[in-house]
């Protein structure tokens, strides 16, 4: 069971998401579109082309001349090649020079209840697509004096289904981990829930 847990949710520095100096994401490399999110698609030196909205359920959004076009699940690079090789192909321009910007964010959110300081549905910061879990128990005002931090439970929804995987994590043993140097963790994603219970005296 650990060395499975090691391998589906421990990262390394090497595997970890691109960050910059301040700590936050090169969303610019590692970022992928999804519903909700507020994007701006700029055509160089064709202004009549240019739009800004939002990707729709299906995680289309509505451009001009090539009209429903899907980006969900596309980094902003390839969503820039997928429109110009549109407007290519339809012969619309022939060497268009697209650019892509997420101008905010669709809201992502985990959830945490048990013996932490503040449960309930916590937000990801702005571009964030993972978070450590101990990152995450901090956003929750840190365990209660009385958390049983080596059995946290973790339920992770299954992605087309109705079900969820669910995984009892030992955070005393990471926690001893990290204060020792050591760069793995437990990444926590959007709509997980984390439990954590209580001591038993």
């Amino acid at each position: 069971m650990g060395k499975w847990l090691a391998l589906l949710f421990l990262i390394t520095s090497s595997m970890a998401l691109a960050v910059d100096d301040s700590g936050s994401v090169n969303t610019e490399e590692t970022y992928r579109l999804r519903v909700g999110d507020l994007v701006s698609i700029v055509v160089f030196d064709e202004p009549d082309l240019n739009v800004q909205g939002k990707l729709d359920p299906d995680g289309v959004i509505i451009v001009p001349l090539l009209g429903r076009t899907a980006l969900k699940g596309s980094t902003l690079r390839d969503a820039e090649a997928q429109l110009e090789k549109a407007f290519i192909d339809e012969e619309y321009l022939i060497q268009p020079q697209v650019t892509i910007s997420v101008m905010q964010y669709a809201e992502r959110v985990f959830y945490i209840f048990g013996e932490v300081a503040s449960p309930g549905a916590k937000i990801f910061p702005p571009g964030r697509q993972s978070l450590d879990i101990l990152e995450a128990i901090s956003m929750a005002g840190d365990f209660s004096q009385y958390a049983r931090k080596s059995e946290v439970t973790l339920r992770r929804p299954i992605k087309g289904t109705s079900s969820e995987d669910k995984f009892v994590l030992n955070l005393e043993k990471l926690m001893r981990g990290n204060s020792q140097g050591e760069q793995e963790s437990v990444s926590i994603l959007p709509d997980d829930i984390i439990y954590v219970p209580e001591r038993m005296f």
